[in-house]
């Protein structure tokens, strides 16, 4: 095998330096035309590309001849076309080079040698191109069952070949007028042969499309013919338009270039079309191509229009100068209008990354209900990337234990791996309940390393490497997730890293391979998930245990006044005391974990709060220096843009600023310096800040404090929690109602403050809630992700005080806060 490669390889070298050395020498000698030289370079481009596809796919056999069994369908597929495409693109290289031949100088070496290639090029070259589409992406069943086709259709091909080279080697020269007139019936012909070539290797591509029985082959083929579209639609629309309109279009030479387009797509085609979507793309493309001609449109009705009306020749500097402004001005609003009318026709519905990442992050970390969680997880996952089918599976031995490892104790798999239990499911029949997964040891160590999602929707999944104890009922189930992708939820500590749980996703509605952004969300969220589903398991674990502990004390109360009467001795049973320090031993690790998983999220807050805030700031900067006229002046709409993105930009500070607060404070890095303060200056400037808000919604603030009143603080905390008071009065308050900040003396040791707002006010059941973190009332259309009050509540505590709040439904809310005065 491998020699015969190797020979195959030196064949095709040879053949190519030939073509090189033979085309160089001919477009040398060619005459100074600009035509010649873009179809030279345009077939130069397609060899090139040709040979790195061929290049790679014969890497990519070497690597794969150890495990040839294996090898798939379409790789064969795409090895076969590639080496037929390499061959194909030394004949358009030549055919691209027909005007340098005709101008050989007879009597020379290569006025003999150059005809002949150009001769075999043109006959065989669309030969080649329908052999390549009957194998790609993968040899069609009508050419399985009947190889000789392959054979039969190169044979029109040689003939006419053998056919122009009996004229030609008769004696006549090989020159223009030879072709196109002495050879004027054969050229017809040939003409009529490569037409009819074309069409069938582009019909054959269009069938793939539809009836392909793979995604993977589907896709192929709309990159193909993508390619071929966006290749040769432009150089036809620009070569007939000025022929049908007797219009002049500036560069039109230049559309010959699309052509580079076609070998372009084909090596997405066969090496990278997993990580393209096809979908966007051509969506992108219909867009462009439409307005493009909409643009040429108006230009050319507009040159018309314009020369009729000032009776001028079509050609008028100013005609062409009115008519491409006219084009300008139309383009803007058309593409956003053509862009509406393609999206709705391909029912595009892209979702906002930021946004579904924020309203995830924020549903994970609020549930502790592990059935909740994954149930929530799975439909809002499925809802933003639109995907039918999906399960979630949380790990239930090897880890933690659970009630489904407690009720099946005598389950028979191996402790090798780890076992899963599907928990939520959408679109597919889950196992029967208690019946977990059980994965190998290689399988889980790479799941546990991996750091992007596993997609195994083009090589499944070797069925070696799961085991489910009963195969009654599951083998649907275990189709799916053979061929689906996997995202597991791992958690890492410095010692080691553990596998929790698994999201498993089918393909997508569209069918369209998983985008950048997909998979980017997925990533993203798999680190969040993780620490939501331990977290989870671990309060599950924490309340069976502090239950049970419960159950312990109970049944051993009634233990001894049943014995006793009543009188508990002093003495105890060894045994119960022995279940006591199992149970309390438990519980400690247990709080130990929960300790250090709380003790890794402030961690990643703080590095993650760090690492968005310094480019924040530096955008901030710079859009600053912009308003202040640094880099020129500026017009109102920039102005206004510019003050949209600065103020974007401090919103988004303030919520990394609350978000590193919150850490720090929890996380106990965060010191006082209490020291004896007059509060009328820290709060009438923390009112002085915020009033600018204020102003926005017609709101005054009004201070009623004593100026003598001192209180032992620490300056800068008391004016941040006053500040988000006042914003979150401020908030909820409608435009024009008052907001009132008061301080009492309740004592020499002890005062009061309150911050009154008329407000929509917050109901009952809600105000036992509103200091918990990311905690928004239900009712509430203002910003903010709940982390004011919280960072209020911990700052105040810190002061040695307390804060709560009263409210009423509809007429407002007062918040109280203590702090110890300073006699």
């Amino acid at each position: 095998m491998k020699i015969q490669r190797d020979l195959t390889t030196t064949l095709y070298i040879l053949a190519s330096g030939v073509y090189l050395i033979v085309g160089a020498r001919s477009f040398a000698r060619a005459p100074d035309t600009p035509e010649t030289g873009y179809f030279y370079l345009i077939g130069l481009i397609t060899w090139v590309v040709a040979t790195l596809v061929w290049m790679q796919q014969s890497q990519s056999q070497v690597s794969s001849e150890s495990d040839a069994e294996d090898e798939g369908e379409e790789t064969l597929g795409s090895q076969r076309a590639a080496r037929i495409s390499y061959l194909m693109s030394i004949g358009f290289m030549s055919m691209c080079s027909v005007d340098a031949t005709f101008s050989i100088t007879e009597g020379t070496w290569s006025s003999r040698i150059v005809p002949i290639c150009q001769f075999v090029s043109a006959t065989i070259t669309p030969c080649l191109f329908l052999h390549c589409f009957l194998i790609f992406p993968s040899e069609k069943q009508f050419v399985q069952r009947h190889t000789w086709l392959l054979k039969l259709l190169y044979i029109p091909g040689i003939t006419l070949c053998l056919v122009i080279s009996f004229f030609y080697l008769r004696g006549h020269s090989y020159t223009r007028e030879f072709f196109m007139i002495q050879l004027s019936p054969v050229e017809s012909i040939t003409t009529g042969f490569l037409f009819a070539y074309s069409i069938a290797g582009q019909l054959l591509l269009l069938h793939t499309c539809f009836a392909a029985p793979s995604a993977s082959q589907r896709r192929q083929a709309r990159w193909l013919l993508l390619g071929i579209a966006a290749g040769t639609l432009p150089q036809a629309i620009f070569t007939t338009i000025p022929r049908v309109w007797e219009v002049s279009i500036p560069y039109v030479r230049f559309s010959a270039y699309t052509l580079c387009l076609i070998p372009i797509c084909y090596v997405i085609a066969i090496i990278r079309h997993r990580l393209m979507n096809t979908e966007l793309i051509i969506n992108r493309s219909v867009v462009y191509m439409l307005v493009s001609g909409f643009a040429l449109g108006i230009y050319l009705l507009s040159i018309q229009g314009l020369t009729m009306f000032f009776h001028t020749a079509g050609r008028s500097r100013t005609v062409t100068a009115i008519s491409v402004l006219i084009a300008a001005v139309l383009f803007a609003p058309a593409k956003t209008r053509i862009q509406k009318l393609i999206d709705r026709a391909f029912d595009r519905e892209a979702y906002n990354y930021r946004q579904t990442l924020l309203t995830l992050s924020q549903t994970l970390h609020s549930i502790l209900d592990l059935e909740i969680l994954v149930d929530t997880l799975l439909r809002q996952v499925t809802k933003a990337i639109h995907i039918s089918r999906g399960v979630v599976m949380y790990r239930v031995s090897g880890y933690f234990e659970s009630k489904y490892s407690k009720e099946n104790e005598s389950n028979p798999f191996s402790e090798e791996g780890a076992q899963f239990v599907p928990e939520a499911v959408i679109g597919i029949d889950a196992p029967p309940d208690g019946l977990p997964l059980t994965l190998s040891t290689s399988l889980l160590e790479r799941l546990q390393k991996a750091e992007k999602p596993l997609d195994f929707s083009d090589q499944p999944l070797d069925s070696e490497l799961i085991h489910f104890a009963s195969s009654e009922s599951v083998g649907t189930f275990v189709d799916f997730i053979q061929s689906a992708v996997w995202i597991p939820f791992v958690t890492r500590t410095k010692e080691n890293e553990n596998l929790v749980g698994l999201l498993i996703l089918g393909q997508k509605s569209s069918e369209e391979p998983y985008t950048q952004a997909d998979l980017a969300l997925l990533g993203t969220l798999a680190h969040q998930g993780a620490t939501a589903i331990e977290n989870a398991m671990l309060y599950a674990q924490l309340s069976a245990r502090t239950e049970a502990m419960e159950t312990a004390r109970q049944q051993l109360m009634v233990t001894y006044l049943d014995t006793y009467g009543g009188t508990v001795p002093k003495a105890t049973s060894g045994e119960l005391v022995s279940d006591f320090n199992n149970i309390a031993t438990a519980l400690k690790e247990t709080y130990d974990q929960l300790k250090q998983l709380d003790t890794l999220k402030s961690q990643f807050l703080d590095n993650v709060s760090h690492e968005l805030r310094t480019p924040l700031t530096h955008i901030k900067g710079f859009v600053d220096n912009l308003l202040d006229g640094v880099g020129g002046g500026l017009s109102d709409k920039q102005a206004s843009y510019l003050l949209r993105v600065k103020n974007n930009c401090d919103r988004l500070i303030r919520l990394i600023n609350d978000l590193l607060d919150l850490s720090q404070i929890e996380s106990g890095k965060i010191s006082l310096q209490l020291e004896p303060r007059q509060l009328y200056p820290i709060l009438d400037g923390a009112i002085a800040g915020i009033q600018p808000i204020a102003d926005r919604k017609d709101i005054q603030i009004n201070l009623d404090c004593p100026i003598d009143v001192v209180a032992l603080v620490d300056a800068d905390k008391m004016g941040q929690i006053i500040t988000n008071l006042l914003d979150n009065a401020i908030k909820y308050s409608e435009n024009g109602r008052d907001v009132g900040v008061s301080v009492t003396t309740l004592s020499d040791q002890m005062l009061q403050i309150c911050v009154e707002d008329m407000g929509i006010g917050i109901s009952q059941a809600e105000l036992d809630f509103i200091f918990d973190r990311f905690h928004r009332v239900a009712d509430s259309k203002s910003g903010g992700i709940g982390l004011g009050l919280p960072i209020v509540k911990n700052l105040v505590e810190l002061h040695g005080g307390e804060v709560w709040a009263e409210s009423q439904l509809g007429k407002g809310s007062r918040f109280y806060l203590t702090l110890k005065g300073s006699a």
